[in-house]
């Protein structure tokens, strides 16, 4: 038995390792892709500025040429160039494109995963990151850590485990939390470039909602209004009827009673109570079913 407990960790830790050292040559990879890229660009900006210094040159001497043989010839340099520009332009916009598609095809996207309901259309980044759905985790940055209130968390999480593990534990975590706020982690991503681009499209679009399918998996994109208008029809009729008064609080004392019967009898632990979430009121909530609409 503590044989194959030493295995199952051995296997583990090389697994860990493993990929530890397959993140370490991936970001050496970025960071000499980045670097060439760089040194390119360094040397085009340099190419531009002698060729810049050229044409000065030149036009210094010509002129003593009339201005109409100057005006003219301008004008037929002026128009090749605009040609040869907008053709090295497009070559070089494919490229980007080309190598923007290359990083997106790293992550599995699939039209189907998102239905657009609404009367709007939506921009390519928008669609890559709601089609990921709901369950969906994009890299955390620095600013969206607040220490305090992750100190305070865990602080609430160690009650619940014995004391003789909690300096351990405390120490474990203070550990990751602090490599993690002194880290080189706020290297961008298509990822967090897409969050940004659709945060910023839905709060310019307020009149939008964006759902959870009840089949599927689909995320499910709609107006506003008309889902308020769905949920509306469905209030209005006969399933639902209106009650006299709230009964969520009666509900709430008639749980909490019952979990401290259970706890008195010894069912439960002492602060299994503590952490037993208790809803404070209900929502309504309608699931959009698009297996309706695609039959429609």
């Amino acid at each position: 038995m503590i044989f194959s407990e030493l295995s199952i960790i051995i296997t583990a830790d090389s697994h860990i390792q493993r990929r530890r050292l397959n993140n370490k040559i991936k970001d050496s990879n970025d960071k000499t892709i980045r670097k060439i890229v760089n040194l390119e660009i360094i040397q085009v900006n340099y190419k531009i500025t002698r060729l810049e210094n050229n044409i000065k040159k030149i036009r210094d001497t010509l002129q003593h040429l009339p201005e109409q043989i100057i005006t003219e010839y301008s004008y037929r340099m002026h128009i090749a160039y605009n040609k040869n520009f907008h053709k090295i332009k497009r070559k070089n916009l494919k490229k980007v494109d080309d190598l923007c598609r290359k990083k997106r095809n790293q992550i599995d996207i699939q039209e189907k995963w998102l239905k657009n309901l609404s009367n709007k259309t939506l921009p390519e980044t928008v669609r890559n990151i709601l089609s990921l759905g709901s369950k969906f985790s994009i890299p955390t940055t620095k600013k969206d850590i607040k220490v305090d209130s992750l100190i305070a968390d865990l602080e609430y999480v160690l009650l619940g485990v014995s004391e003789d593990r909690r300096d351990v534990l405390r120490a474990q975590a203070t550990n990751t939390i602090t490599n993690f706020t002194h880290g080189n982690n706020n290297k961008s991503s298509s990822i967090q470039k897409w969050y940004k681009d659709a945060k910023k499209f839905l709060k310019d679009n307020d009149d939008l909602i964006v759902l959870d399918s009840d089949k599927g998996g689909v995320t499910v994109i709609m107006n506003k209004s008309e889902y308020e208008r769905k949920i509306q029809s469905i209030l209005d009729s006969k399933e639902f009827r209106e009650v006299p008064k709230d009964p969520t609080q009666t509900i709430q004392n008639k749980c909490n009673k019952f979990i401290t019967t259970l706890c008195e009898r010894g069912y439960i632990s002492d602060h299994m109570p503590e952490n037993i979430w208790k809803p404070e009121g209900t929502q309504a909530w309608q699931p959009v079913e698009t297996h309706y609409i695609q039959c429609k």
